[in-house]
């Protein structure tokens, strides 16, 4: 009987080792993860902003084009 308190004593210990390595590895994929959105969402600010440039751009020579 005592033995196989031990057994799951070393069982629980095991598995909350591995919990916490988990929940650590899961930690550091969310931090990822957020980084790479955090970095797609500004570059997308960028392209957004060259695009409305180029809009803008195109649509104010049209106008002085179309005012001779």
């Amino acid at each position: 009987m005592s033995r196989s308190l031990v057994t799951l004593g070393e069982i629980a210990e095991n598995l909350k080792t591995n919990l916490g390595l988990l929940s650590g590895l899961v930690t550091e994929r969310a931090q990822d993860l957020d980084q790479l959105v955090q970095e797609i969402t500004e570059m997308s600010r960028e392209q957004v902003s060259k695009v409305n440039y180029v809009v803008d751009d195109t649509v104010q020579k049209f106008e002085q084009t179309t005012e001779m």
